[in-house]
């Protein structure tokens, strides 16, 4: 059995630290623009826990109400239904992480697919963005209620 010299080992367990350390601070960081927004908001008008008339659809039959709050871009309503801002949701859809690159490039599991097989963007009802957008609205509401 070949022995896995020591300096590897640490060198291994030195970088999983630093990763760490990272996501650490990468949490901290994104924790304190969104309490730092909320406080400016919550400051602005601190009863305002709801979407306002220009938020709202003006024909709900034209488009979903995803496809009103994309558009939009509004940081309010952002925070609102999903608990980060516009700038945050972007860094968390195109940054580091890259939750669209793995959106795209991960395929759906189904029973009858095969798990290596190349993911059929045409075939979702949902882009990276939507998918992203209901993550967070529905873990931002299950940490409120």
């Amino acid at each position: 059995m070949d022995r896995i010299p020591l300096l590897l080992l640490q060198d291994t367990e030195a970088e999983d630290n630093a990763q760490l350390q990272r996501l650490l601070l990468l949490g901290a960081c994104t924790a304190g623009v969104i309490e730092s927004e909320w406080e400016r908001i919550q400051h602005r008008n601190p009863t305002r826990l709801y979407l306002t008339r220009p938020q709202l659809m003006p024909n709900p039959q034209v488009e979903s109400a995803w496809m009103h709050l994309w558009h939009g871009q509004e940081g309010c309503a952002f925070i609102t239904t999903m608990g980060v801002d516009v700038a945050t949701f972007d860094y968390i859809l195109k940054g580091p992480g890259r939750f669209q690159e793995t959106w795209d490039n991960t395929p759906i599991p189904h029973a009858d697919v095969s798990s290596r097989g190349a993911p059929r963007l045409g075939g979702r009802s949902l882009d990276a963005a939507s998918a992203l957008g209901l993550v967070l609205h529905y873990l931002s509401f299950s940490v409120m209620h």
